[in-house]
């Protein structure tokens, strides 16, 4: 019990150190078309939300490959520290990584595997929207319900 206590405090009072201590990206037990249904569910309460799938180790524990996320719309001013951003980058890939500050010229973002901040600026021009939320699943994707949704990466710099 005393040590469940001390990995919990060390989840809540050291994040950065506990995060590192899983590689792996978050699975559910749920299959991908459940959770593809449920979020597609979600995404119907408002016209503008978007369900995304999810590639790319940049951002695990947070996100992975068999996530699916639910994206707003959003402006670069209403962008925090802290968020999850998804941006079109000078590659033409959409990104998912976390802003790490807001200024004059916009938004600076970076994967949290990641040593440095991407190379792109996000602008209100570049920026697809705020991750609101995430649902993971146990993988295994249907090929022809996932295709047809928009890919966000998460890259590494």
């Amino acid at each position: 019990m005393k040590s469940l206590l001390r990995s919990a405090l060390l989840l809540i009072a050291f994040p950065a150190l506990a995060a590192c201590a899983y590689a792996a990206a978050p699975t559910s037990p749920v299959p991908y078309a459940v959770a593809l249904a449920e979020a597609q569910k979600v995404a119907a309460l408002n016209p503008a939300w978007t369900v995304m799938r999810c590639d790319g180790d940049s951002m695990t524990p947070y996100f992975g490959d068999a996530s699916l996320m639910l994206v707003q719309p959003s402006r670069v001013s209403e962008l925090r520290p802290g968020m999850i951003a998804v941006y079109r980058d000078a590659a033409g890939d959409l990104v998912a990584h976390s802003v790490v500050k807001v200024d004059a010229s916009g938004a600076t973002l970076r994967g949290f595997n990641n040593t440095r901040n991407d190379p792109d600026v996000v602008t209100d021009a570049n920026l697809a929207g705020v991750v609101f939320g995430f649902l993971h699943s146990a993988g295994g994707d249907d090929a022809t319900s996932a295709a047809a949704l928009p890919l966000a990466v998460g890259k590494r710099m």
